[in-house]
């Protein structure tokens, strides 16, 4: 999965960084329904928890559409 992502420098200045970043995301945890579990991400040779600080329903959105579920 490939993610574009548009970092803008602030509101008044719409220059944007742009880059494409492949991503292994996987939902981890013990007794746990398939589509539900704690986010993880492949970085750096290691898999680590998604922080749910800022983590909004877009954000989940994203995740799920890249573990391929719909969101409800």
């Amino acid at each position: 999965m490939t993610i574009l992502l548009n970092l803008g420098a602030n509101n008044d200045d719409v220059r944007y960084l742009c880059a494409r970043l492949t991503v292994t995301v996987r939902l981890a945890g013990d007794n746990r329904s398939q589509n539900a579990g704690r986010l993880e991400i492949y970085y750096n040779a290691t898999w680590g928890t998604v922080c749910n600080r800022g983590f909004d329903h877009t954000d989940a959105q994203v995740a799920c559409s890249m573990l391929g579920y719909g969101y409800v």
